[in-house]
């Protein structure tokens, strides 16, 4: 049966991302978002323009992250406790807002 993290568990997550994430958003990050598949996180990130350098700051990020998790995991459950991924897009097409439960906006660039 899949999983789907309590408020606390996600809660948990978005505070450490947005911790992870500070400094690290550059002028060509469009969108971040959180998600929770059966497998991992997921720390997607759709960008204006290619960037190996937002990309590289992304696989930090999620560096980061896991660290910040890594100090809280007795306060989140075992199903919950994941190993964290990085999705890099690049679209110029208008931003979709969340459809479904398993997933969260962390930040969206005003446009």
């Amino acid at each position: 049966m899949p999983h789907n993290p309590a408020l606390n568990e996600w809660n948990w997550y978005i505070v450490m991302l947005s911790q992870a994430l500070i400094g690290a958003i550059s002028n060509n990050v469009r969108k971040i978002s959180l998600q929770f598949t059966d497998d991992a996180w997921i720390i997607h990130t759709i960008l204006a323009n290619e960037s190996t350098d937002d990309e590289e700051e992304m696989f930090e990020v999620a560096d980061d992250l896991l660290t910040y998790i890594d100090d809280v995991k007795n306060q989140i459950s075992v199903q919950t406790y994941k190993k964290i991924a990085v999705k890099v897009s690049v679209s110029k097409k208008n931003l979709t807002v969340v459809t479904h439960d398993k997933e969260r906006i962390i930040f969206k660039k005003k446009e």
